[in-house]
């Protein structure tokens, strides 16, 4: 049992890592191939995909549009609310890490063998 933790734990260890040295977290992930998916989304949206707090989800916003991957619009239907939406450079970017993290799971394929065991 203790070999599986082990050795998932070391495939999210990889993986933070390689998150990490982009400047993002796992929530930038999920968020940003959201909106790889719908385009925009809402912040309800965004926290019921990504099972964070509001607060979460509006600082990894802010970061994401801080890094240049997403843009922030106001919604339409209510003035206090915005709405995320992902740039072209988003889409490059996340292109590009997903290469890196297809790539980190390809290495790693006796963990994950040991897990799904």
């Amino acid at each position: 049992m203790l070999k599986k933790y082990f050795a998932l734990h070391e495939l999210v260890d990889g993986m933070n890592e390689i998150l990490l040295s982009n400047d993002l977290f796992r929530t930038g992930l999920l968020i940003m191939d959201y909106l790889h998916e719908h385009r925009e989304a809402n912040m309800t949206d965004l926290k019921k995909f990504s099972k964070v707090s509001y607060s979460r989800v509006t600082r990894v916003g802010d970061h994401l549009v801080k890094l240049g991957y997403c843009t922030r619009k106001n919604s339409k239907r209510d003035r206090r609310s915005w709405i995320l939406v992902i740039r072209p450079k988003g889409e490059k970017f996340l292109a590009e890490i997903t290469e890196k993290l297809q790539a980190f799971y390809d290495n790693n394929k006796d963990k994950i063998a040991i897990i799904t065991e």
